[in-house]
């Protein structure tokens, strides 16, 4: 069963933004994302708060909750009524301050200019990660931010290859059912609930 390994990529974009946004401040937030590779586009919605995340990728039967002021992720398998639990480093921030230039770490951001994407006005940045004691870059890519929103807007390769994108932002405040453990669902391994869902797949195919 596929495990959402984009869900990695969309919670690195988010973290690479830096700390506290503002000490009365929460940034909450939903969104549609997209990504897209050469294999094609995945499509989703995110629901974000300071210390909580929901993910959603359409068609994939699985929800994604990582509560990291519990340093755990559930994967919720709606069909099943099922889901597993696996833990997680734990306080990540997810209420960034706005992007600023210069090096932090091995993290450099420097500003490529701005750009009009859906009607804003966004500032780009280029993004370089280098890996200790090497002089060539680990990784590069660029990022689109429009005012009055710390996060990301676009994230892209700089050779174009991986884009992921959010649309349709509403910075309201989040239904806290979004992010509580499911009740009524049976808590199992990974591997029993691949196992449960093997089996109703081949059940299904059997009536066909």
């Amino acid at each position: 069963m596929k495990r959402l390994i984009l869900a990695l990529a969309v919670i690195a974009a988010l973290f690479c933004c830096g700390a506290a946004f503002a000490e009365d401040h929460l940034t909450e937030f939903s969104a549609v994302f997209s990504a897209t590779t050469s294999e094609g586009t995945t499509t989703g919605k995110i629901y974000v708060v300071k210390d909580k995340m929901r993910y959603e990728e359409d068609g994939s039967g699985e929800i994604v909750v990582s509560r990291y002021d519990k340093k755990v992720t559930w994967f919720i398998y709606p069909k099943l009524k099922a889901y597993a639990e696996e833990s997680n480093s734990g306080a990540q921030n997810l209420d960034p301050e706005p992007p600023q230039e210069g090096t932090f770490g091995d993290l450099t951001r420097k500003s490529a200019g701005y750009e009009d994407i859906d009607s804003y006005h966004m500032k780009k940045y280029l993004v370089t990660i280098k890996l200790p004691g090497k002089t060539e870059p680990k990784d590069e890519y660029y990022e689109w931010y429009r005012d009055y929103f710390p996060f990301p807007v676009k994230t892209q390769t700089t050779n174009g290859s991986y884009t992921y994108e959010l649309s349709k932002i509403k910075t309201t405040q989040m239904d806290p059912d979004l992010f509580r453990e499911p009740k009524g669902y049976k808590k199992m391994s990974m591997e029993d609930i691949d196992a449960l869902s093997q089996n109703s797949s081949d059940k299904a195919k059997k009536k066909k």
